[in-house]
């Protein structure tokens, strides 16, 4: 399990950022640069180390290779064999710009996206919403209605998928929404 540390001065106390989960994965994920970067040879999904059930919240994925590509959320009974969005505890942004749950698009709001873009992900557990930016503009509230306690997930539906995230641990390429925490950490 990676985790990263970033001593904060101002308020003297660290903050450890979390990664993707080793022991939380589809068979067909590998990881690499820290357990930051996923490369999917099948369908499946990773989950992160670190969950929240409160809070405002915002992480980017930059993306490598969009192919079935999916980027978003997940609680702790989703299937990690299945993309996240394929069950009823996960939700997804696909790279053909669809937010599916349960295998069903749920909203056509979220724009598509392709090799380099910077998907930012802005989960507020408050208002139990997930909004979806891409390259620092917003395609609004991509979900509604989120309960329990929810990881960031990644998955692929098939080709092979391969993307970096950066939970905070080194700088955005985007500002966070306002009132958001810059990153995922505990």
């Amino acid at each position: 399990m990676a985790v990263f540390f970033n001593s904060m001065m101002a308020g003297s106390y660290i903050k450890v950022f979390t990664a993707w989960n080793p022991s939380d994965k589809g068979a067909g994920c590998a990881l690499s640069n820290l357990n930051l970067t996923t490369v999917f040879s099948s369908p499946g999904s990773v989950r992160s180390v670190i969950a929240k059930s409160s809070g405002k919240w915002y992480w980017e994925v930059t993306v490598g290779s969009p192919n079935n590509s999916v980027v978003g959320v997940a609680n702790s009974s989703a299937l990690m064999s299945q993309y996240c969005g394929s069950n009823i505890n996960s939700w997804g942004w696909y790279v053909g710009g669809n937010v599916l749950n349960n295998g069903s698009f749920v909203n056509n709001g979220a724009d598509t996206y392709t090799t380099g873009d910077v998907l930012g992900i802005a989960l507020d557990m408050d208002a139990k919403t997930m909004q979806c930016y891409k390259n620092g503009v917003s395609s609004g509230t991509a979900i509604t209605g989120l309960s329990a306690t929810m990881y960031a997930c990644v998955g692929s539906g098939g080709a092979p998928t391969g993307n970096t995230t950066n939970f905070g641990a080194s700088a955005f390429s985007y500002t966070p929404p306002s009132g958001f925490n810059s990153g995922l950490y505990i």
